[in-house]
């Protein structure tokens, strides 16, 4: 039985809260670097509480969130989406044998949803600053059909007992129409490695064992059990 791209990940993506011109340098910088002043910044995390290095989530990383592709690759594949960039991983079911379905639902996904959201971001191609989503694979052996998350970025402030609420930056960039990372201080690489522009605010991930349903002028695609 065929399901669809569920939807209910772009909402999980856009809403979710919880714990373009630049001159980017081509590569990230190692571990050990600080991007941030004092390294304060340099860590942020998924909705499910898995903390990364700010490197790991630049445009330029071989392998964004951890990724569980197995080709380090950085994605050379994108498309621009109303509000958004999506760039596709290689080697997944957005770079495979039905990418030309899956990449085209998934951008008028995000071009259909970019029509409901009011925001200060201009949504004509090429104009102002892009959300930038990384597209892949659910992890391996998954038995989810998808998984969705924003970029959460907090200072590092290990005496902190109330660290409070914070909202994603997807959500951030959408009501404030500027890119929430051209705000975290940058230290020794503020001329080298430009935050604007040059990192993810979110994630989508499909799994590619799941029968899915390209088929976008019907409605008759059975239930998702």
């Amino acid at each position: 039985m065929k399901k669809r791209i569920p939807a209910f990940l772009l909402f999980i993506l856009l809403c979710g809260s919880g714990l373009m011109k630049a001159q980017p340098r081509s590569t990230v910088p190692s571990i050990s670097e600080n991007i941030t002043a004092n390294g304060i910044f340099d860590k942020v995390s998924d909705r499910f509480g898995h903390e990364l290095n700010i490197a790991d989530v630049s445009i330029f990383s071989s392998k964004p969130f951890g990724s569980s592709n197995s080709i380090t690759t950085i994605p050379t594949v994108s498309c621009e989406a109303g509000y958004f960039i999506l760039y596709f991983a290689p080697n997944s079911i957005f770079t495979g044998t039905a990418s030309v379905q899956t990449q085209s639902i998934l951008c008028e996904l995000f071009r259909n949803m970019s029509g409901f959201i009011n925001s200060p971001l201009s949504n004509l191609p090429g104009t102002g600053p892009r959300i930038n989503i990384y597209c892949e694979d659910t992890p391996i052996g998954s038995n989810l059909y998808g998984q969705a998350s924003a970029v959460y970025s907090y200072p590092n402030l290990p005496l902190s007992t109330s660290p409070g609420i914070l909202d994603g930056m997807v959500y951030k960039m959408i009501t404030s129409g500027q890119d929430p990372y051209t705000s975290i201080p940058v230290a020794t690489f503020a001329n080298s490695y430009t935050l604007n522009s040059n990192f993810y605010h979110g994630y989508i991930k499909a799994n590619p064992t799941v029968n899915w349903n390209y088929n976008l002028s019907t409605t008759n695609i059975g239930s998702l059990e």
